[in-house]
């Protein structure tokens, strides 16, 4: 699963957890079929930069009321963390909703998120 966020921060943004860029699509599955496989939301540096990845989350867990949230983690250092939120529609879609954040990450990179979607 993509998500195409343009990364440039906000002018000013001067806080440990600016929200930099955010995005929601309906994706054409039922959060059930999407989670019946593995898949990932992986975050791109930007358009010309698209095998840049700088947050990454795995999809999974036990969905309630219809709703998923996972954590994006940072990836290569960037310095970007984010969330997302699934809700399935019940209509076989699913509304992904995905916010990311400049400063919340410590730079680490991480070993749980997988950049393959």
């Amino acid at each position: 699963m993509a998500v195409n966020l343009d990364a440039t921060p906000v002018p000013g943004a001067v806080d440990e957890t600016t929200i930099v860029s955010g995005s929601t699509t309906i994706v054409e599955a039922s959060l059930d079929d999407i989670l019946a496989e593995e898949h990932a939301i992986n975050v791109h540096q930007s358009p010309e930069n698209i095998d840049v990845y700088i947050a990454c989350g795995d999809l999974t867990g036990t969905p309630t009321d219809g709703e998923l949230q996972i954590e994006l983690q940072e990836l290569n250092n960037s310095g970007y963390v984010g969330e997302a939120q699934l809700q399935d529609n019940e209509d076989g879609t699913t509304t992904v909703t995905v916010v990311l954040m400049l400063g919340a990450g410590e730079g680490t990179g991480t070993p749980e998120a997988s950049p393959a979607g």
